[in-house]
């Protein structure tokens, strides 16, 4: 979700350029065991990213919001339901992720 969310944010069309390198990305990095969790992409080699989404500024949004979920808790799931449950549409730009260079209200949204 969070890489889906990212790629979205540069405003390509969602089904033919954003799904297929999402999927991309899940089968190079998440299901061959190289990213297990959001605090593994946070930590993840922005270069090593770019050889499926070329757009650094999608990653530093990625790796920003995997960073701060990820102190939320150790759990994935848990750490995106705590984030929802307590993000506000009122102000959405002061939350730490709205403040993440990139995230815009529609990041928030999705």
């Amino acid at each position: 979700m969070v890489v889906d969310a990212a790629f979205t944010s540069i405003g390509l069309n969602y089904f033919t350029s954003v799904v297929p390198k999402v999927e991309e990305f899940s089968r190079k990095f998440v299901e061959s065991g190289r990213i297990k969790n959001l605090k593994e992409l946070a930590a993840a080699d922005i270069n090593e990213l770019r050889e499926v989404w070329k757009n650094r500024r999608s990653w530093a949004m990625a790796k920003g919001i995997a960073s701060h979920l990820s102190t939320l808790s150790e759990d994935d799931k848990l750490a995106l339901r705590t984030w929802a449950t307590n993000a506000r549409l009122e102000n959405w730009w002061e939350d730490p992720i709205g403040k993440i260079k990139g995230v815009g209200l529609f990041s928030i949204l999705g």
